[in-house]
């Protein structure tokens, strides 16, 4: 990490490297945060040996299993046709138990749907609407809103999953059914007449690209992944070749072989990596293939024999973002049997095995609402949490679950040896696990972002409190990245308060250091420094000219010191209290 830190500060390595070997550790180190439950408000069920009891260590989102999750808020769907609405911004990384509770709830009713949630979805471009299908044969609309069925669709045949472009212009849902054809639903007419024909078996798994917004990836029981423009009447544009190393087919534009396969068997998974590079497709045979959509070749990675898929439905798969992590060093997350295993996705090494807690059969809900049945310990849904933040797990047995970045005791040890006298709390020492703790959710709260439009948000009235901390939201996705807190004071010494005209500068700057540890970043307090800057008044980095040099310059004992101000109005400016 010193050579990382040094590298940066001499401008061997960008902002974006540094942020991506950030993130890329972060993403090394999860493990499951069992503090934090969900809890749907189902009675437990009779336990089986070795099971612990809701409210102490278990608690259910749904009892009776959950089959899918969306995360934007997050939405689950039950094995009992319940979906229910969560807020994860509840979450928070302290150690002791925090049981959420869902903010609102779809129960079955005439107009809901009758049999089990087979998937949901947010839309991607309405955060207030989302989509849900399930073993009744219905696609539905929803608002979050009023929790009502705005618009339902019948297909006539059990939809497994379905999908939307992340990018499109068009409202196409791509739905998979018991049925051969790949059912599409233009959500805009109102139509569901439209399919893709081609597969032979149940098609049990869908993908947009993520940088096309008319093609399409499907897998099915036959053993094929087939690609589609769904502008063309033609059928398949291409299928993939599991005996294809090199990309014979030289592209989308040209054909492939009649009887290709991906898979020897079902092809229940598909996912892009979202630069539109490569696909990944997990399948019955127990195979994970990772293939280069420009050609279409096979990349002959090879994930092991411990790979288990047997289930007739859609395996869910995660793949990391790619400004993550270093090129061809992403990650792949795969729901084994009774664990995530946490793979090198364009070499197949093991990078973690993340365990589920409990017995291998859980005792769950009858889907009916009466009576129990017994259930495998299996994971059908994940989704990322948020940049960092790792991701949300859901299982038959009816329990969500959380993986984020955990930390290294011998780690811990290091940074906080120098730190006991400072970070004191009422007058007593901090134990290590809170100092962690309470960074750790400094770093992953809703951040505030000045826009064109915003207003300093304080109206503090003395000097001794600060007015602003600037950072930056979802890092290190965005171009700002922050190493500190930033409090800023006119030269007058009278706080900040609204945006003028006038008074562009020069501000005095307090800075509040920050060192960062793997695999949890913390922010701590180590000096600061009382200096005239000048603030530009226009530009996209206003306030760049606080740079690490400055700060430098100051402590040169501090390496840490990469410090900037938030994307603000040009008129920032102070004024009288």
């Amino acid at each position: 990490m010193n050579r990382l830190f040094f590298e940066r500060e001499s401008a061997s390595i960008g902002q974006g490297t540094f942020a991506r070997a950030v993130a890329s550790r972060a993403l090394h180190s999860l493990q499951l945060w069992p503090h934090v439950k969900f809890d749907g408000g189902d009675p437990a069920p009779a336990p089986v040996e070795g099971e612990r009891t809701a409210g102490k260590e278990t608690a259910w989102a749904c009892q009776a299993g959950v089959n899918s999750l969306a995360v934007d808020r997050m939405l689950t769907g039950g094995a009992d046709s319940t979906i229910k609405l969560w807020d994860l911004e509840q979450i928070t990384p302290q150690r002791n138990d925090q049981i959420l509770k869902p903010i609102d709830e779809v129960k079955r009713s005439p107009s809901t749907h009758q049999f089990g949630i087979t998937h949901v979805s947010f839309y991607p471009f309405e955060p207030t609407a989302f989509l849900s299908s399930s073993y009744d044969h219905t696609l539905k609309i929803y608002s979050t809103a009023t929790l009502q069925p705005s618009a339902s669709f019948t297909l006539d045949s059990i939809i497994y999953t379905h999908a939307l472009s992340p990018i499109a212009s068009h409202l196409l849902v791509a739905c998979c059914t018991q049925h051969p054809l790949v059912r599409l639903v233009d959500l805009h007419s109102g139509a569901s007449t439209h399919s893709l024909a081609g597969h032979t078996g149940a098609v049990l798994a869908a993908s947009w690209s993520p940088t096309n917004e008319h093609i399409l990836a499907t897998g099915g029981t036959d053993g094929t992944l087939r690609i589609w423009d769904v502008r063309k009447a033609s059928g398949t544009l291409r299928l993939l070749d599991l005996e294809d190393s090199i990309g014979l087919g030289d592209g989308l534009d040209r054909p492939s072989r009649a009887a290709a396969k991906a898979h020897g068997a079902a092809v229940n998974g598909i996912e892009w990596t979202d630069d539109g590079q490569y696909i990944v497709s997990a399948g019955h045979d127990a195979a994970v293939r990772v293939w280069d959509a420009n050609s279409g070749a096979n990349t002959l990675a090879h994930f092991g024999p411990t790979l288990r898929n047997s289930k007739l439905e859609t395996k869910p798969l995660l793949v990391s973002p790619v400004e993550d992590t270093k090129p061809r060093e992403g990650l792949l997350v795969y729901p084994n049997e009774g664990e995530i295993v946490v793979f090198e996705l364009h070499e197949g090494r093991v990078v973690s095995r993340l365990r589920l807690p409990g017995p291998s059969v859980a005792v769950v809900r009858a889907r009916t609402g009466t009576g129990e049945r017994s259930v495998g310990r299996r994971v059908t849904s994940l989704a990322w949490r948020g940049v960092g933040e790792g991701f949300v797990s859901a299982g038959s047995d009816g329990v969500v679950r959380v993986w984020g970045p955990g930390v290294g005791e011998e780690m811990v040890d290091e940074v906080v040896e120098g730190e006991r006298d400072r970070r004191e709390e009422g007058g007593r020492e901090k134990r290590k696990r809170d100092i962690l703790d309470d960074v750790f959710k400094d770093l992953t709260r809703t951040k505030i972002t000045q826009s064109a439009s915003s207003t300093l948000r304080s109206a503090l009235g003395h000097i001794d409190a600060p007015v602003h901390n600037i950072d930056h939201i979802q890092y290190p996705r965005h171009c700002l990245p922050i190493a500190g807190n930033l409090t800023l004071w006119p030269m007058e010494f009278r706080p900040l308060r609204q945006p003028t005209a006038s008074n562009l500068g020069p501000f005095k700057i307090v800075a509040f250091l920050s060192l960062v540890i793997f695999p949890d970043p913390m922010s701590t307090p180590l000096a600061s420094v009382d200096t005239d800057i000048l603030v530009p008044s226009a530009g996209r980095e206003v306030g760049a000219s606080v740079t690490a040099s400055l700060l430098r310059d100051a402590f040169p004992a501090v390496v840490d010191t990469d410090v900037y101000l938030a994307s603000a109005p040009a008129d920032l400016g102070a004024v009288a209290p």
